[in-house]
């Protein structure tokens, strides 16, 4: 991709597996074409290390079949450019070496390009996944590459936070993630999308861990998570899955009152109107939620900490990072498997 930044860097994004059901970044112009489902990947797939050759400059292409050396290394057995819209590039690369095939597809996108729009694409709801040439379509984008690893047989929901048409959706799960993004202004860089988020309730604000996260590596203990709209109908419960019933509380809020409260787990599941959100504690947390009564006011505030990423359009989780200043990082996992990349 070419736009302004002086340290090249390159971060794993996710699995590349066929149409994943995963959150992506849509690369869209004002013209007519069509969407393309893409899964750029630049890694070894026996190593798992990136192609040092690999193009990240979103250099133009010519459309015509290259028969030197493809950027994969290798006996170059297919290497194809198109154009797809402007300023946004397709090559197709398979080659044979002798660690194994080679099939990468390289998508280059100049973001200086005024026709040039970015932003994430989703099935929906946080915890629901499907095509990537669905959601594609749906936004009527001209190319969609597949994103952030994902709470993969349970919620589907993201494992980092998002950030789509400049506005939070979600955090990160409790762990932490990595994150990037393309500013409102057109430039793709690293980005912090800590969230500061608290609850008020009796009298005092209370610090709330995520927000519309699966945290399928467990809630911390006396935790407290909230959940608003845009989560879905997918179970609340998944991040405290073998917690004790009686160290869980939940409590409903609509329009800064509570609704109800469920004194003991495990948390429930079902659709949350726009005006309400939903409060699950855990432990100590979930004693304090036990104290509420119906009508009683709660507050729940949150925001991005940072100053830089409120300017992102769009932002989402990522790997790692796997290149930087043009030199392979150290401490890579070689393990074998697809890996989509993202470059700049």
């Amino acid at each position: 991709m070419n736009h302004r930044r002086t340290r090249p860097l390159l971060v794993v994004l996710a699995t590349a597996t066929a149409l994943a059901a995963a959150p992506a970044v849509a690369y869209a112009d004002s013209g007519p074409l069509a969407p393309v489902a893409v899964a750029p990947a630049n890694i070894d797939p026996v190593t798992g290390v990136p192609v040092t050759g690999a193009q990240t400059t979103g250099t133009p292409v010519t459309g015509a079949p290259d028969t030197g050396a493809p950027v994969t290394g290798g006996i170059p057995l297919t290497n194809t450019s198109e154009k797809i819209g402007p300023g946004i590039d397709l090559q197709h690369v398979k080659a044979l070496a002798q660690k194994g095939w080679y099939d990468a597809q390289f998508l280059h996108v100049d973001l200086s390009n005024s026709a040039v729009g970015t932003d994430l694409l989703t099935s929906g709801p946080v915890a629901s996944g499907g095509p990537l040439s669905k959601a594609a379509n749906k936004a009527g984008a001209v190319a969609g590459v597949n994103g952030e690893f994902f709470d993969i047989g349970n919620s589907n929901a993201a494992l980092g936070g998002e950030v789509q048409d400049g506005k939070l959706i979600k955090s990160a799960d409790t762990g932490g993630r990595q994150h990037v993004g393309v500013s409102k202004d057109g430039i793709a860089q690293l980005v912090d999308l800590t969230v500061d988020a608290n609850a008020n309730f009796a009298g005092a604000d209370h610090k709330v861990l995520s927000l519309n996260a699966a945290n399928g590596g467990g809630v911390p203990a006396d935790g407290l998570i909230a959940f608003t709209s845009a989560w879905g109908d997918y179970s609340r419960n998944r991040g405290l899955t073998g917690v004790p019933n009686d160290q869980i509380a939940e409590v409903l809020v609509k329009n800064g009152s509570v609704v109800s409260v469920t004194p003991n787990g495990s948390a429930g599941s079902g659709t949350i109107a726009d005006d309400s959100f939903v409060l699950v504690g855990r432990g100590a947390a979930a004693t304090a939620l036990r104290a509420l009564q119906p009508g009683d006011p709660v507050k729940l505030d949150y925001d991005l900490a940072d100053n830089v990423a409120k300017t992102m359009k769009f932002a989402l989780g990522h790997g790692g990072t796997i290149v930087s200043g043009g030199k392979v990082v150290s401490g890579l996992d070689t393990s074998i498997a697809p890996r989509t990349a993202l470059g700049f």
